[in-house]
């Protein structure tokens, strides 16, 4: 079976966007955290 180049750029797209996707809900779930986070100091406060 003959991978062509046309293959490999898809597969490397599909999991350049997959990386992507993955950081953007990290991001999210980092943002939910900090915002309860300042929500909590901000009550003791």
């Amino acid at each position: 079976m003959e991978m062509g180049a046309n293959q490999i750029d898809m597969v490397m797209v599909i999991l350049l966007v997959d990386k992507m996707r993955q950081r953007k809900i990290h991001e999210i779930k980092g943002e939910k955290k900090y915002e309860s986070k300042k929500r909590k100091t901000r009550d003791y406060a």
